[in-house]
């Protein structure tokens, strides 16, 4: 999963990386807590309005339930009136059968790749501290 939010976790470990570069003057050492925290808010903020519609869509689907089961019990053998009677149920509710799924859905990407910006992080730090040993008098062992 991974592997395809590699892009938009690099792109994300760039954000932070500039949030701490922003705040270093005044967070000090505490800047890159900082900047994950600050990033953190943003992507929270983003999300909101998908996450609300998420939830009213929840709510709804929650208040037809007793609804739905009335239905289910009516129609307990007749499996094709049941799906008919549960679609117009809905349709006359306005409520979609995946009301509380897309928003969902669609918040994913970020929720999962989200934990992956610090490891992002060690392994781009990494790659710029590791520096060729230096070379040695010959028949010397250089970097022991």
């Amino acid at each position: 999963m991974l592997s395809l939010l590699g892009g938009a976790v690099d792109a994300a470990y760039h954000v932070v990386s500039a949030f701490a570069q922003v705040l270093a003057p005044v967070a000090g050492g505490l800047a890159p807590a900082a900047a994950i925290v600050a990033f953190t808010m943003a992507v929270r903020l983003l999300l909101l309005p998908l996450s609300y519609y998420a939830t009213r869509g929840l709510a709804s689907q929650a208040a037809l339930a007793p609804q739905i089961q009335a239905l289910q019990k009516r129609h307990a053998g007749q499996p094709d009136r049941l799906q008919r009677e549960v679609a117009a149920l809905y349709q006359r509710e306005g409520v979609g059968r995946f009301a509380g799924c897309l928003p969902a859905l669609l918040q994913l990407p970020l929720q999962r790749g989200s934990p992956a910006i610090p490891s992002t992080a060690a392994r781009s730090r990494g790659r710029r501290r590791t520096a060729p040993r230096p070379a040695g008098p010959p028949g010397s062992r250089s970097g022991r």
